[in-house]
């Protein structure tokens, strides 16, 4: 039975649960909120309540983490592939990856290897 989360340091230790679960899920490609939630036991709706506090859905934090952990690997030459980067983030496509990238950060994902080499 799904539960409900009724006070704020249940909330909190709540969504902190749930976004511990994306950042260790982060390079699964078809991560769901449906896995979340069954893997925390609430629903859908309260996980929407949740982070609604935040000001931002669980996927859209999962894809600035995904985002931000792409620009790092590249940044520090953890890796000198933008397809690497990329995968081992959890996106797909890398036409996506490459317009979202450069709407986060302002610049393209090469532009960031780029710079570390020059």
């Amino acid at each position: 039975m799904k539960q409900e989360v009724p006070d704020s340091n249940k909330r909190k230790a709540a969504l902190d649960r749930a976004k511990k679960y994306l950042i260790d899920h982060l390079a699964d490609e078809t991560l769901t909120v449906d896995h979340v939630t069954g893997a925390h036991a609430i629903s859908v709706r309260t996980l929407s309540r949740l982070s609604a506090e935040t000001g931002v859905t669980p996927m859209g934090w999962l894809h600035t983490q995904r985002l931000g952990r792409a620009f790092s690997m590249l940044a520090e030459w953890r890796t000198t592939s933008v397809t690497e980067a990329a995968f081992s983030c959890g996106f797909s496509d890398l036409s996506n990856f490459s317009c979202a990238f450069k709407r986060a950060f302002g610049r393209s994902r090469n532009s960031v290897l780029a710079a570390k080499s020059g």
